[in-house]
């Protein structure tokens, strides 16, 4: 599973106190505290399953639902769900899950996603509901395969590509390979993707802006690490209070704010050395004393 590199970062009991030191500046401060952890949860009519680790999940065309869990790939779990239901996968902040749907369709989730499907698709068209964040390779078939989203909706006949639509954060979609057609549900607009384009929602308008982006780059996330251009720190810092379930408070950090990063950035389960590889993307050093870790201009 693709998950099996990408255990856990954070192991925090209480909370680690980041201090970002500038010479002859006061300290900047990010208090980090550790969130509740929350379950995978698979609904399926009016029952609920739960599971405590990233899960692969594999659903046939009889609705049988083949569950296998990523830190012990040989516990496999059996589960039957009705027909001609719809069913919800929560994926909560800290944790992915990787489905396959009954057409074969094969879709990641990230953290803070959830995904509503039917146990069978029949009809004019393949659909399903997302909010979050999906990579998905889309099954060929002469049905059409919807992605429907809050604001916006994706059409395709077989692809690849990523959608994020996380409320309150910037909604895109970007293309693998094959074509799509992304459509805002505000405004009569089309947008057309060629492989490595991306459409980006503008929530004022509701249209779409389309641009020329390195795909891999955008799906990164699925094989544990994210690729960093001029990104500022604190969106960094954002993604990782999602992919790891904790919550920063920044007290006084003007000089953070402004900090941008350039690289690859690996989800490792080693905290050190996500710290190390933050220090060498911002061209700061780190030392850690207690509970408190310190960071440097070099």
């Amino acid at each position: 599973m693709v998950y099996g590199a990408v255990a856990c970062l954070l192991v925090l009991t209480g909370f680690f106190l980041y201090r970002f030191l500038m010479p002859e500046e006061p300290d900047e401060q990010i208090v980090v505290n550790q969130l509740e952890a929350k379950e995978i949860r698979l609904v399926s009519s009016e029952k609920t399953v739960l599971y405590e680790e990233n899960i692969d999940i594999q659903i046939d065309k009889k609705g049988t639902v083949t569950i296998q869990s990523d830190n012990n790939p040989e516990k496999i779990e059996e589960i039957e769900i009705a027909e001609n239901t719809l069913n919800t996968l929560v994926v909560p902040y800290g944790r992915r899950s990787r489905i396959e749907l009954p057409d074969g369709t094969k879709a990641w989730l990230n953290s803070g996603s959830i995904l509503h499907f039917p146990s069978t698709f029949s009809g004019d068209k393949r659909e399903v509901v997302l909010t979050g964040e999906m990579y998905i390779e889309v099954k060929k078939q002469e049905v059409p395969f919807v992605v429907k989203t809050t604001d916006f909706r994706v059409e395709v006949l077989g692809t690849a590509f990523n959608v994020s639509a996380y409320e309150q954060q910037q909604q895109s979609v970007v293309l693998l390979e094959g074509s799509v057609e992304v459509r805002s549900d505000h405004v009569d607009e089309t947008c057309m993707l060629s492989p490595n384009e991306i459409a980006l929602l503008d929530t004022v308008s509701s249209s779409f802006r389309k641009e020329q982006a390195d795909a891999l780059q955008h799906i990164s996330w699925v094989k544990g690490y994210i690729v960093l251009h001029k990104t500022p720190l604190i969106n960094v810092m954002n993604y990782l209070e999602r992919y790891y379930n904790v919550a920063f408070e920044y007290i006084e950090t003007p000089r953070i704010q402004r900090m941008t990063c350039d690289g690859k950035l690996y989800l490792s389960e080693s905290f050190d050395n996500v710290m190390r590889a933050i220090g060498i993307l911002t061209d700061t050093e780190y030392s850690k004393e207690n509970n408190s870790i310190f960071i440097y201009n070099k």
